[in-house]
Protein backbone atom coordinates (compact mmCIF):
# COMPACT_ATOMS: atom_id res chain seq x y z
CA UNK A 1 0.00 0.00 0.00
CA UNK A 2 1.05 3.55 -0.62
CA UNK A 3 0.46 5.95 2.24
CA UNK A 4 -0.32 9.45 1.17
CA UNK A 5 0.43 11.99 3.84
CA UNK A 6 -1.75 14.94 2.98
CA UNK A 7 -2.19 18.08 5.01
CA UNK A 8 -5.28 20.11 4.36
CA UNK A 9 -4.65 23.23 6.33
CA UNK A 10 -7.62 24.33 8.36
CA UNK A 11 -7.69 26.15 11.68
CA UNK A 12 -8.03 24.00 14.79
CA UNK A 13 -10.73 24.91 17.30
CA UNK A 14 -9.18 26.79 20.25
CA UNK A 15 -10.39 24.07 22.63
CA UNK A 16 -8.13 21.53 20.89
CA UNK A 17 -5.04 23.71 20.56
CA UNK A 18 -2.39 23.26 23.25
CA UNK A 19 0.90 24.88 24.06
CA UNK A 20 4.05 22.85 23.48
CA UNK A 21 6.63 22.08 26.15
CA UNK A 22 9.22 24.19 24.31
CA UNK A 23 6.86 27.14 23.96
CA UNK A 24 4.43 27.50 26.87
CA UNK A 25 2.67 30.50 25.32
CA UNK A 26 -0.81 29.89 23.92
CA UNK A 27 -0.81 28.74 20.30
CA UNK A 28 -1.67 31.17 17.54
CA UNK A 29 -5.02 31.11 15.78
CA UNK A 30 -3.27 29.78 12.67
CA UNK A 31 -2.72 26.26 13.98
CA UNK A 32 -3.51 23.53 11.51
CA UNK A 33 -4.95 20.05 11.42
CA UNK A 34 -3.75 17.30 9.11
CA UNK A 35 -5.61 14.52 7.36
CA UNK A 36 -3.92 11.29 6.35
CA UNK A 37 -5.21 9.70 3.16
CA UNK A 38 -4.14 6.22 2.09
CA UNK A 39 -4.32 5.02 -1.49
CA UNK A 40 -4.50 1.25 -2.07
CA UNK A 41 -2.12 1.49 -5.03
CA UNK A 42 0.14 3.96 -6.76
CA UNK A 43 -2.26 4.18 -9.68
CA UNK A 44 -5.08 5.34 -7.39
CA UNK A 45 -3.18 8.18 -5.70
CA UNK A 46 -4.47 10.88 -8.07
CA UNK A 47 -8.06 9.88 -7.46
CA UNK A 48 -7.61 9.76 -3.69
CA UNK A 49 -6.07 13.25 -3.65
CA UNK A 50 -8.44 14.91 -6.08
CA UNK A 51 -11.65 15.22 -4.06
CA UNK A 52 -10.09 16.88 -0.97
CA UNK A 53 -8.16 19.29 -3.21
CA UNK A 54 -11.32 20.13 -5.16
CA UNK A 55 -13.18 20.75 -1.88
CA UNK A 56 -10.38 22.95 -0.49
CA UNK A 57 -10.27 24.97 -3.69
CA UNK A 58 -14.02 25.42 -3.83
CA UNK A 59 -14.18 26.56 -0.19
CA UNK A 60 -11.32 29.02 -0.59
CA UNK A 61 -12.63 30.57 -3.79
CA UNK A 62 -16.13 30.89 -2.34
CA UNK A 63 -14.74 33.23 0.33
CA UNK A 64 -11.96 35.09 -1.52
CA UNK A 65 -10.22 35.54 -4.85
CA UNK A 66 -7.19 33.30 -4.22
CA UNK A 67 -6.44 29.60 -3.64
CA UNK A 68 -3.07 28.70 -2.13
CA UNK A 69 -1.67 25.20 -2.36
CA UNK A 70 1.72 23.97 -1.17
CA UNK A 71 3.06 20.95 -3.01
CA UNK A 72 5.95 18.60 -2.48
CA UNK A 73 7.81 17.27 -5.49
CA UNK A 74 8.80 13.76 -6.42
CA UNK A 75 5.93 11.81 -7.92
CA UNK A 76 3.19 14.09 -6.55
CA UNK A 77 2.96 16.47 -9.53
CA UNK A 78 2.21 13.63 -11.94
CA UNK A 79 -0.58 12.41 -9.63
CA UNK A 80 -2.22 15.85 -9.89
CA UNK A 81 -2.86 15.44 -13.61
CA UNK A 82 -6.22 13.90 -12.61
CA UNK A 83 -7.40 17.20 -11.10
CA UNK A 84 -8.92 18.79 -14.24
CA UNK A 85 -11.15 15.75 -14.78
CA UNK A 86 -12.12 15.74 -11.08
CA UNK A 87 -13.17 19.39 -11.25
CA UNK A 88 -15.15 18.69 -14.41
CA UNK A 89 -16.90 15.68 -12.87
CA UNK A 90 -17.79 17.75 -9.80
CA UNK A 91 -19.15 20.54 -12.00
CA UNK A 92 -16.77 23.04 -10.39
CA UNK A 93 -14.75 25.68 -12.21
CA UNK A 94 -11.21 25.42 -10.73
CA UNK A 95 -10.44 29.02 -11.72
CA UNK A 96 -6.80 28.09 -12.38
CA UNK A 97 -5.90 31.77 -12.77
CA UNK A 98 -6.54 32.23 -9.04
CA UNK A 99 -4.25 29.38 -7.93
CA UNK A 100 -0.94 30.14 -6.23
CA UNK A 101 1.44 27.18 -5.94
CA UNK A 102 4.05 27.19 -3.20
CA UNK A 103 6.74 24.64 -2.53
CA UNK A 104 6.14 22.49 0.54
CA UNK A 105 9.80 21.53 0.22
CA UNK A 106 12.58 22.06 -2.29
CA UNK A 107 16.11 20.95 -2.83
CA UNK A 108 18.71 23.69 -3.09
CA UNK A 109 19.29 23.27 -6.81
CA UNK A 110 18.46 25.39 -9.85
CA UNK A 111 14.99 24.94 -11.30
CA UNK A 112 16.38 23.23 -14.41
CA UNK A 113 17.99 20.44 -12.34
CA UNK A 114 16.20 17.08 -12.48
CA UNK A 115 16.16 17.03 -8.65
CA UNK A 116 14.19 20.30 -8.49
CA UNK A 117 10.67 19.96 -7.11
CA UNK A 118 9.53 23.13 -8.88
CA UNK A 119 10.73 21.60 -12.15
CA UNK A 120 8.61 18.50 -11.46
CA UNK A 121 5.60 20.67 -10.58
CA UNK A 122 5.96 22.75 -13.74
CA UNK A 123 6.64 19.77 -16.02
CA UNK A 124 4.01 17.39 -14.68
CA UNK A 125 1.23 19.56 -13.29
CA UNK A 126 1.17 23.21 -14.29
CA UNK A 127 2.08 22.27 -17.87
CA UNK A 128 -1.37 20.65 -18.14
CA UNK A 129 -3.43 23.32 -16.36
CA UNK A 130 -3.50 27.08 -17.05
CA UNK A 131 -2.04 28.30 -13.76
CA UNK A 132 -0.05 31.44 -14.59
CA UNK A 133 3.70 30.77 -14.47
CA UNK A 134 4.09 33.85 -12.24
CA UNK A 135 1.91 32.11 -9.62
CA UNK A 136 4.15 29.06 -9.28
CA UNK A 137 6.78 30.14 -6.77
CA UNK A 138 10.26 28.66 -6.91
CA UNK A 139 13.23 29.56 -4.77
CA UNK A 140 15.51 32.52 -5.44
CA UNK A 141 18.28 30.73 -7.33
CA UNK A 142 20.74 33.60 -6.99
CA UNK A 143 21.00 32.78 -3.28
CA UNK A 144 22.06 29.15 -3.81
CA UNK A 145 25.73 30.12 -3.55
CA UNK A 146 25.14 31.78 -0.16
CA UNK A 147 23.38 29.27 2.12
CA UNK A 148 20.25 27.19 2.50
CA UNK A 149 19.22 29.52 5.29
CA UNK A 150 19.40 32.52 2.94
CA UNK A 151 17.23 30.65 0.41
CA UNK A 152 14.68 29.73 3.10
CA UNK A 153 14.55 33.23 4.61
CA UNK A 154 14.08 34.76 1.17
CA UNK A 155 11.26 32.33 0.32
CA UNK A 156 9.51 33.06 3.60
CA UNK A 157 9.80 36.84 3.19
CA UNK A 158 9.16 37.18 -0.56
CA UNK A 159 6.67 34.37 -1.18
CA UNK A 160 5.03 32.90 1.91
CA UNK A 161 4.35 36.04 3.96
CA UNK A 162 2.90 38.10 1.08
CA UNK A 163 0.61 35.22 0.08
CA UNK A 164 -0.51 34.68 3.67
CA UNK A 165 -1.43 38.37 3.85
CA UNK A 166 -3.61 37.96 0.76
CA UNK A 167 -5.40 34.83 1.96
CA UNK A 168 -6.23 35.54 5.57
CA UNK A 169 -3.10 34.01 7.10
CA UNK A 170 -3.87 30.46 5.95
CA UNK A 171 -2.52 28.19 3.24
CA UNK A 172 -5.60 26.42 1.92
CA UNK A 173 -4.06 23.07 1.15
CA UNK A 174 -0.66 21.41 1.50
CA UNK A 175 -0.06 18.05 -0.11
CA UNK A 176 2.86 15.84 0.84
CA UNK A 177 3.26 12.35 -0.58
CA UNK A 178 5.12 9.47 0.99
CA UNK A 179 5.38 5.96 -0.36
CA UNK A 180 5.75 3.04 2.01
Amino acid sequence: LKAISTKFLKPMPPSIMAASEDDPSPPSSTSYTAKLLIAPSKSSVGGVLSNPIVQSCQAALASRDIFTIALSGGSLPSFLQALPQSFQQAGIDPQWDKWHVLLADERCVVSTDDDSNVKAIRSNFTAVVPIPESQVYGIEEGLLSESTEAVAVSYEEKVVKPLLERCGGMIDCAVLVRSV
